[in-house]
């Protein structure tokens, strides 16, 4: 009795192998003509994890205050090249008014970001 159990599970564990193994060849061969979807699929089989192609986020505010102080910076250093003489013939005239300060950022509202987003022009 024993003997017959465990020729069967031996059978039916076989025929378990030859399913999966037809199942696989066939899921393969399917997507061989699209390499995409190939390596999609080969992936998925080998449960390989897509890595993020985006950098690990940073909390709004401080993405908003290192923009405020990098672009601060730029029209600081740009303000003190229009502010020192120059010593060629053209004359570059100095600004009329001062550069604003950059110094503090307002982060944005979602609303504000909706709306700016849909009346920004979409052309590349």
């Amino acid at each position: 009795m024993f003997r017959i159990f465990k020729s069967l599970c031996n059978l039916f564990h076989k025929l378990i192998l030859a399913a999966k193994k037809d199942y696989y060849s066939n899921l393969v061969s399917s997507s061989s003509e699209n390499p995409k979807c190939l390596w999609e699929t080969i992936n998925k089989l080998l449960n390989h994890k897509s890595s993020s192609l985006l950098p690990s986020s940073t909390p709004g505010t401080s993405l908003a205050y290192s923009f405020a102080s990098f672009f601060n910076n730029k029209i600081s250093k740009l303000g003190s090249l229009f502010s020192t003489p120059t010593t060629s013939s053209t004359h570059i005239p100095s600004p009329a008014s001062t550069f604003p300060d950059f110094s503090y950022f307002t982060p944005a509202s979602e609303r504000q970001s909706t709306r700016f987003c849909q009346t920004a022009p979409t052309t590349i």
